[in-house]
């Protein structure tokens, strides 16, 4: 918390309106779904993947950690 001097006061708190945090967001939840997309593309044209499934697994757990970070990220920009 900001430690003001006694004869110091905030006038006025201003942040980003809330559209230009919602476009961000509504990017970082288009790009969550693409691996689920990916997996429907992948099956529909008979494509084997050669990887196993814990190395999928470990991909796409770490590619939703990075979106997320993005997203908190896109937050902490906005709030602060």
């Amino acid at each position: 918390m900001v430690q003001l001097n006694p004869n110091e006061k905030i006038l006025i708190v201003l942040h980003r309106h809330w559209l230009v945090l919602f476009g961000k967001l509504v990017v970082c939840i288009f790009l969550a779904f693409v691996p689920f997309f990916a997996v429907g593309i992948l099956a529909a044209s008979n494509i084997q993947l050669v990887l196993p499934g814990n190395v999928v697994l470990f991909a796409f757990s770490i590619y939703m950690m990075i979106v997320a970070l993005v997203m908190f990220l896109f937050w902490m920009d906005y709030y602060f």
